[in-house]
C-alpha cells in the first residue's frame, strides 16, 4: 500500500445564511492535481469518515462544514491510491 503526502483543499458552496450546501475536494502533490465533483455535505462526510481515522475525520468535517468562514481550507494528508479513489478524486490536466 503506497502512501504519499498531499496538500488537500476544500472549496464550499454556501447559502446566504452561510450554510454549506456543497463541497469540492482537491489534492496536490508536486505537479499532480486531482479533483472531485461537487458533493452534498452528507456525501462529503460519508467519504471523509470512510478514509480518515475518527478524530481526524471529525476535525476535517467540523472545519469544512461548520467553521467554513473562509471558503477554502487546506490540510496536509497522507493518502493511498485506494483512499483517493474512495474520495472520488480524479487526475486533472
Amino acid at each position: 500500500m503506497n502512501q504519499a503526502k498531499f496538500r488537500m483543499s476544500f472549496a464550499t458552496v454556501q447559502e446566504i445564511t452561510n450554510e454549506v450546501t456543497g463541497v469540492q475536494m482537491r489534492v496536490e502533490r508536486n505537479n499532480e492535481t486531482r479533483t472531485g465533483g461537487l458533493l452534498s455535505p452528507g456525501e462529503f462526510e460519508k467519504r471523509i469518515r470512510h478514509v480518515f481515522p475518527p478524530v481526524e475525520a471529525d476535525k476535517l468535517i467540523k472545519r469544512v462544514l461548520l467553521e467554513s468562514v473562509v471558503p477554502i481550507g487546506e490540510e496536509d494528508v497522507i493518502l493511498t491510491e485506494e483512499q483517493i479513489q474512495t474520495l472520488g478524486l480524479r487526475r486533472t490536466a
